[in-house]
């Protein structure tokens, strides 16, 4: 394959993804709009007439837009249609919006729950729990298991974690070993969170955000 007809083929396959993806677009714009012409009117022909302005008008006219768009330039023609038609579903989708709205503020549109039969109790208030009290719980077993452990083995898998680590920094040649088996034997080891961070941080150093 010559290096020309790369980005060609480039070009014509993020132009067939574009496509889909305006193509499934104006799709669901066209069932929204449909579905909000319904709402409003609730008119079996209304709904006809739309879909018949939808899709008929699409086969009627669609020859003089293909003569159209073979007159102009097809990229201004594709950039001014989407353009378009984006900004006619928009608008049509957000005063249907605000006209539903507008209709269940009035009470003309029944919700039950929203503006119709609604439950005038208190809703239910869920307290919240002594934070300082599960601290102190928390604090309580990690010592419990920091007694229970062997600390010769926290040391070895903790010098092992922070070797291993060490071959990560930026500048270290050679191969570098697999992190995830020995955080699972520190893990097994009893060793805490704070720990196994604490080493890493210690060899990779931590991350600031700049003040902007």
């Amino acid at each position: 394959m010559s290096t020309r007809q790369r980005p060609a083929r480039t070009r014509i396959r993020r132009l067939a993804i574009g496509r889909l993806i305006s193509i499934t677009g104006g799709a669901a714009a066209y069932t929204a709009l449909n579905f909000t012409v319904w709402d409003r009117t609730h008119s079996p022909s209304m709904q006809a007439l739309s879909l018949l302005l939808t899709f008929g008008v699409a086969g009627l006219l669609g020859s003089f837009a293909g003569a159209l768009g073979d007159r102009f330039d097809r990229r201004n023609v594709m950039i001014w249609s989407e353009a378009i038609s984006a900004s006619f579903f928009q608008e049509e989708i957000a005063r249907s919006a605000y006209e539903q709205q507008r209709r269940v503020e009035k009470g003309d549109t029944v919700i039950v729950g929203v503006n119709k039969h609604t439950d005038e109790s208190q809703p239910l208030l869920v307290p919240a729990p002594d934070f300082s009290a599960l601290a102190g719980e928390q604090v309580k077993r990690l010592r419990q298991v920091r007694a229970a452990r062997d600390d010769q083995r926290i040391s070895s898998v903790l010098g092992t974690l922070r070797g291993a680590a060490h071959g990560y920094v930026g500048g270290v040649n050679g191969a570098r070993e697999p992190l995830m088996p020995i955080l699972i034997d520190a893990v097994r080891a009893r060793a805490s969170v704070g720990e196994i961070s604490g080493v890493l941080s210690a060899e990779w150093g931590t991350y600031r955000a700049s003040a902007t």
